[in-house]
């Protein structure tokens, strides 16, 4: 298994790093992730933060990252809001978008030139809406209904903080199929590649130089397995030691914490 771990390890140059439940929980950082992007520095690798929460853009995240005590400038991170607004934009730049979702995200596609609109809009776009109102869900079940085209950021249950979570975009995705019979044409985050595609457009590195490490078996680790990229899984959020079921997706890597990774790391 360590020779294993070993060629694992040392294939990869660049590090795709969950943050909620992995690098932190809520304004909490997580023992070891420090060291760990240290570690990783130090062996000459690179790494990029990768997240399913739409309602935080690049520069809040860094934002928050720096605040708890990870150093980060914007462009090591990658949001789903984000590569949302990427894919709609090749697929049809400065389009009409009616987008259900925080002002961060709003930001997202105003930047790339996009036009925000309830009136005729040629897309909707749905993300984690922690500003969510009965108004927004009922024009979003219409719309979704007379089949304006229908992107979600995420399909997430959970987004966890210290003491517990909150619901995220699966419960609001739920809501509008129930009311209009629709589910999203396309959910851009983890699990689907999309993400690893673009993260590795961004850095540079190809996708066999790439590894995903994170703590979920319902995002994290499908999206590696879809991208044909290593997985490396973190007992320390969404899985717990115990709660890996034999029809769950299994990880090339399992730590029981970023320290046990670091180690690893170390000893190559």
């Amino acid at each position: 298994m360590q020779l294993a771990t070993n060629d694992i390890l040392k294939n990869i140059d660049c590090f795709l790093v969950d943050l909620d439940g992995t690098i932190y929980k809520g304004d909490l950082l997580l023992s070891g992730a420090r060291d760990l992007i240290d570690t990783i520095r130090d062996l000459k690798k690179d790494y990029l933060f990768v997240t399913n929460n739409s309602s935080i853009n690049r520069s809040i995240t860094a934002e928050k990252l720096t605040k708890i005590g990870l150093p980060t400038v914007k462009n090591k991170i990658l949001t789903s809001g984000e590569a949302t607004a990427l894919y709609l934009q090749r697929k049809h730049a400065g389009s009409r978008v009616f987008i259900i979702g925080t002002t961060a995200l709003e930001e997202e596609f105003l930047s790339r030139g996009f036009i925000l609109t309830d009136k005729d809009p040629e897309y909707i776009v749905l993300g984690f809406d922690t500003g969510l109102t009965y108004d927004k869900l009922w024009k979003l079940s219409e719309l979704a209904y007379s089949g304006i085209p229908y992107i979600a950021t995420n399909p997430d249950r959970t987004c966890l903080y210290e003491n517990g979570f909150m619901p995220e975009i699966a419960p609001m995705i739920a809501y509008v199929e129930s009311a209009s019979g629709k589910k999203p044409g396309v959910v851009i985050g983890k699990p689907n590649p999309i993400m690893a595609e673009i993260a590795s457009e961004m850095t540079g590195y190809p996708l066999k130089k790439m590894a995903i490490i994170g703590d979920s078996l319902e995002t994290d680790i499908p999206m590696g397995k879809n991208a044909g990229i290593p997985t490396i899984l973190i007992l320390s959020g969404d899985t717990l030691p115990g709660n890996i079921s034999a029809d769950q997706p299994k990880p090339d890597l399992i730590f029981n914490d970023l320290n046990d990774l670091t180690s690893a790391l170390v000893n190559l």
